[in-house]
């Protein structure tokens, strides 16, 4: 079978956290690491990025899926909130397209409880990614109403979710991951690889809103 690249992680460091923010964070970290045992095949690469108030590589895509683990335990909130950093870093990565593999397919699944004040700016970042090929999907983690930002963000409203348990949520990503692959679990296309980036937001709160908004200053 060909490669799937499964870019795993883009991770939002915000601020101080609550006790509820804590408990949403460690589930997360639960989830994603629950799916890479799981689900993850081991002709998958993974990659891990991070983000605060900029975004960051913490791992680069490998098929050591115990280095992305350990990446994903290590994180902490600290920090801002911004969306747009991570679309950046995520064209900065995805284009030129000569950086790309041959017939890589890149998949972006980016997950926050949906708050950023200032979300609007990654729009321009976000048809960049569109307009070069790359699948968006985004996931609210956190209950209540659909994110207008998270849902605006995806390729398509359709590839929005919303997730407010560490078993929905890994069931999301199942879901998503699944989509690639056919009933016998073989790629649908044995000769296109997957890239997947997992954007997530260790700083959730349960009803979906962040205590630091984003500030420019």
């Amino acid at each position: 079978d060909a490669n799937i690249d499964c870019r795993n992680g883009k991770f939002n460091l915000a601020g101080s956290c609550s006790d509820d923010c804590v408990h949403r964070l460690d589930s997360m970290k639960n989830s994603v690491v629950e799916m890479i045992n799981s689900h993850i095949r081991s002709d998958t690469q993974l990659g891990l990025m991070s983000f605060s108030s900029d975004a960051t590589h913490d791992a680069y895509l490998t098929f050591d899926h115990s280095l992305v683990k350990t990446e994903v335990n290590s994180m902490v909130a600290d920090g801002g909130t911004d969306f747009t950093s991570s679309f950046k870093l995520l064209v900065d990565e995805f284009l030129p397209l000569s950086n790309r593999r041959e017939h890589a397919k890149p998949v972006v699944v980016f997950l926050s409880d949906g708050h950023d004040n200032q979300w609007e700016d990654a729009l321009s970042y976000r048809q960049t990614l569109i307009d070069a090929g790359v699948d968006i999907y985004t996931i609210k983690f956190a209950s209540g109403e659909t994110s207008p930002s998270l849902e605006a963000l995806a390729s398509d409203p359709s590839m929005y979710y919303q997730a407010d348990t560490q078993d929905a949520l890994t069931d999301v990503y199942k879901d998503i991951y699944n989509l690639y692959l056919d009933s016998s679990e073989d790629l649908i296309d044995p000769n296109t690889s997957r890239g997947f980036t997992l954007v997530i937001d260790p700083r959730i709160s349960p009803a979906g809103h962040s205590a630091t908004p984003r500030i420019d200053c």
